[in-house]
């Protein structure tokens, strides 16, 4: 007699979705600088036009750096995702499916450690990809980046890598597999350096095909391999740069027809209205636009009520990121400009050929200041979008989602850890050829942490953000060790949650003195009269206890209220900022004093210490909080007021995650007196402060000696001294006040004051935490499966030849080495009886588990059966126990005839 175990898996496939260092400004000089402040605005904040958003995280730590996200247009669902090393992998059904649709690592220049802009950066389908009907029938097309045989090139012509767009084809029997063997090369060109590859590719309403190529790489466009460039230093201001040179095919858009044949070496065709089809003079014939520095990724939009308006991204130098519209032949100025701006490293390059057009939006790098009014500062690196015309966004139709690649530069020699800090921006067409750039509400805040390497749409129109933790483009998550890459998509906020919290403590603290007011009736903020305390700020202090609000929830908007009702001055902004050190709500209680404050018991904070009886001081005097505004709120005549905006909601999103960081907030008017001891001479009118530290031309001073209505008109910070507009009355040697605007100060109802309804509350909508999985199924996919990782019963994910399905019933881990044996093991015979042992899931109701024997593999007879978690019943049934707390170990016995011929078990599973 023979005995097989075999363990039959007969499950129905199952789909799987998961919803789950400051520097100067250089040398700019604007150029049109009054018809861009007539087409553009830059708001602070959140545009209230574009609804607040959420980041749902589709894919995770199975992407090392994810560079498009783009569909065949042929009703499948599919999205197609562009890995800059070399794959295309498809994003099906939720899940991420295991085998590239294609896959040319082979082909691709090496990597560069640490950073790198090379690689398969490129894909688009033919419009026709589904019509069997059509020579386009089943084409895509790639841009990426080969190692050339001419390299490395001269100095005056370096060649870095070689630049390939090629045509591949589907394969004729799976359409989920590419055919490697069908490429087609329509285009090759070296390139001098490194950076600046462009790489986009999308198909037109026109259907052509349109392709950015960067200037060339290196910095300023006038290096060697750049027209009129040099490889040494200093490089010439004057040279035309590749961008601008018509002749070179750098720096601009180009537009061709792929099946067509007219263009040199006929590998693809010439559109007869583009803008230099025929022109004699040598220029590019597959030019579209030129002027662009590094075009990183363009889109049009042509979906159903689109304009078929092109967009394009193009990342700035050292200063200005921008967002074109993209007309034919148009000229968007590099490298004789930045943006707007003129660059210091191209003042004297050659005239343009046209006119440049200017952007429709853009904004500064951090540290940066140029424009008037003042450009934002965003990020470093813009990174191109969509205009939304998907449906699961209402109140996004019609709007630009694009972002940018951090806050902060490039890091030479990289750690592991996450240091990315993506913004979600957009642009808004407030009325015709108006357009208005918002930094986008972003559900748990924006920047996000996280680098923003593109952006995706897919076959419904909706819009996805691809990222990753790490800089080096093959580089791992440092706390997990897997690809770093992820994947979102921009969904609604859910429904949220409305709270109010009212405030734990609050104080005041005074400038001039160890004052407070921990028990009063009423905190104060601002500058005083300056004949009566010398113009000496007040500053109030919140805090809220955030235990109200379910652990995993997310704060999706909130606003705090207070309510002022004494001021003898008009309207002035008052800022909330975010506390970085623990302070004190002690019994100090000023009664009639009110904004004079009284002494501070040992618990209170003043305007030195937290704690006034400790040791520790504040670590700059007058609390210890972040310089950038939480929200910010003009403050004017008697009424209740609220601040509100993306950065007060992320502090309490911070505070949720980590509450021993919950300070709470310290309000503050936006123009303060800053109070200094001055040394000065009789009869003179400089003064020898003690620092110059926040000190401006302008600002009124006020103090013994001072003569009236004296203002700062020049200030020496070599010297160390300033000059005031008045000759002093006598010498001076006291604390002098500063101040531009004063009094300003308001008071407002503390948490001890009479009127309930006037007290301070924060009011927060909030998204509660996800609720647990429902099933046993989902409970055990969300444990052992990442987020988008391929999930399918027949698949044997850690190749222990297991099948997930087996695993799955048996409890065990699809990602960990298991044995057949631990989950159902056959006993040789004893007195004419087989035992037979299996592992079941009380829990995963959705299985059947069947123990069964035959002679000839054929007909199978049943010995035992569990159905939906019910304990066993059949004619082998023998016991169960409980083993890994939850689960049950089954005996089954079968009794053995004599005679008898081979006998066959299995163990067959499946699930509903």
């Amino acid at each position: 007699m023979t005995l097989r175990v075999l363990p039959d898996y007969a499950l129905s496939p199952q789909s799987f979705s998961i919803t789950a260092a400051t520097m100067k400004s250089p040398k700019l000089l604007p150029a049109l600088g009054s018809a861009l402040a007539a087409a553009l605005s830059f708001p602070s904040a959140a545009s209230a036009a574009f609804p607040p958003l959420k980041l749902e995280l589709v894919a995770d730590l199975q992407l090392l750096a994810p560079l498009a996200l783009t569909h065949a247009g042929d009703g499948s669902g599919r999205s197609f995702i562009v890995e800059q090393r070399g794959a295309i992998r498809i994003f099906r059904n939720g899940m991420l499916l295991p085998v590239p649709f294609l896959d040319i690592r082979s082909k691709l220049v090496p990597e560069t450690p640490n950073y790198d802009e090379r690689g398969l950066l490129g894909l688009a389908f033919h419009p026709a990809y589904a019509n069997a009907a059509s020579p386009g029938f089943g084409r895509f097309y790639v841009f990426y980046m080969e190692p050339s045989p001419n390299a490395p090139g001269t100095a005056d012509n370096p060649v870095n890598c070689r630049t390939v767009i090629s045509e591949f084809r589907v394969s004729s029997t799976n359409p989920n597999l590419a055919d490697p063997a069908s490429e087609r090369v329509l285009l090759k060109f070296d390139k001098p350096q490194s950076n600046h590859g462009g790489g986009c590719l999308a198909f037109g309403p026109d259907n052509f095909l349109y392709f950015s190529v960067g200037d060339g790489g290196g910095s300023n466009d006038n290096g060697a391999g750049h027209t009129g460039g040099s490889p040494t230093t200093p490089r010439p201001t004057n040279a035309k740069g590749n961008s601008q040179d018509l002749t070179k095919i750098f720096g601009k858009i180009h537009r061709i027809d792929p099946l067509g044949t007219n263009a040199p070496g006929g590998q693809y065709g010439i559109p007869a209205d583009n803008p230099f089809a025929s022109s004699p003079n040598g220029e590019r014939p597959e030019i579209y636009a030129f002027g662009l520095r590094n075009c990183w990724r363009f889109s049009f939009d042509k979906r159903p009520g689109g304009t078929n308006r092109l967009f394009a991204a193009d990342v700035g130098q050292n200063a200005v990121e921008e967002v074109n519209l993209i007309t034919k032949g148009g000229n968007y100025g590099w490298r004789n400009r930045e943006g707007s701006f003129v660059p210091s490293f191209a003042i004297d390059a050659p005239a343009m050929s046209a006119p440049a057009i200017d952007p429709i939006g853009q904004y500064a790098h951090p540290g940066i200041e140029i424009g008037s009014p003042p450009l934002p500062q965003i990020g470093v690196s813009v990174s191109g979008g969509y205009l939304y015309r998907g449906s699961a966004i209402p109140a996004l139709q019609g709007k630009y989602v694009f972002g940018d690649w951090s806050r902060t530069p490039i890091i030479a020699n990289a750690p592991p850890n996450p240091t990315g800090e993506g913004v979600l921006l957009g642009l808004e067409e407030t009325s015709p050829s108006v357009w208005k750039l918002a930094t986008l509400d972003i559900l748990g805040g924006n920047p996000i942490p996280r680098y923003i390497l593109s952006f995706g749409e897919d076959e419904a129109g909706e819009l996805y953000v691809l990222t990753k933790r790490v800089q080096a483009t093959s580089g791992l998550d440092g706390a997990t060790g897997l690809p770093s890459g992820s994947i979102y998509k921009i969904v609604p906020v859910p429904a949220t949650t409305p709270l109010t919290v009212n405030a734990a403590r609050d104080n005041f603290i005074s400038q001039e003195d160890n004052d407070s007011n921990g028990a009063g009736s009423w905190i104060f903020a601002g500058a005083t009269e300056p004949s009566k305390n010398q113009a000496a700020v007040r500053r109030a202090l919140l805090g809220f206890t955030l235990t109200s609000i379910p652990a995993g929830a997310t704060v999706a908007s909130a606003s705090l209220q207070l309510t002022m009702d004494r001021t003898i001055v008009g309207a002035f902004p008052f800022s909330l900022h975010r506390m970085t050190a623990n302070w004190g709500e002690g019994t100090a209680n000023a009664g009639a004093q009110e904004g004079a404050g009284t002494t501070a018991s040992a618990t209170d904070t003043t305007w030195a210490k937290p704690f006034h009886g400790q040791p520790a001081t504040w670590t700059s005097p007058g609390g210890d909080f972040l310089p950038s505004p939480s929200a910010t709120t003009s403050v004017n005549n008697n009424a209740a007021y609220s601040w509100s905006g993306p950065a007060l909601t992320a502090d309490l999103n911070t505070w949720l995650a980590n509450p021993a960081a919950n300070f709470g907030w310290i309000l503050k008017a936006d123009s303060e007196t800053i109070m200094v001891r001055c040394t000065g001479t009789a009869g003179q009118s400089s003064l020898l402060p003690a620092s110059t530290d926040g000190l401006a031309i302008g600002m009124k001073a006020f103090g013994p000696n001072i003569r009236a209505n004296a203002t700062i008109t020049a200030i020496d910070d070599a010297a160390g001294t300033i000059t005031l507009s008045n000759t002093h009355l006598a010498s001076v040697n006291a604390t002098i006040s500063f101040y531009l605007n004063a009094p300003t100060a308001k008071r407002f109802a503390s948490r001890t004051g009479s009127t309930t309804s006037a007290r301070p509350r924060l009011t927060v909508n909030y998204v509660p935490p996800p609720p647990p999985p429902a099933t046993r199924r989902k409970q055990w996919e969300a444990a052992n499966y990442l987020v988008g990782q391929y999930i399918d019963d027949t698949y044997d994910t850690d190749g222990d030849s297991l099948t997930d399905g087996l695993e799955y019933a048996w409890g065990f881990s699809p990602r960990s080495t298991n044995i057949l044996s631990s989950g159902f093991s056959v006993t040789p015979p004893a007195a004419d009886a087989v035992t037979l042992t299996f592992r079941r899931d009380p829990l995963a109701t959705d299985l059947t588990y069947r123990a069964q024997v035959s002679t000839d593999m054929v007909s199978w007879s049943t010995l035992a059966t569990s159905t939906a978690g019910a304990t066993p019943t059949g004619p082998g049934f023998i016991s169960e126990s409980t083993t890994d707390v939850s689960f049950r170990s089954v005996t089954v016995r079968d009794s053995i005839p004599t005679p008898s011929p081979n006998r066959f078990y299995r163990l067959s599973i499946t699930r509903q």
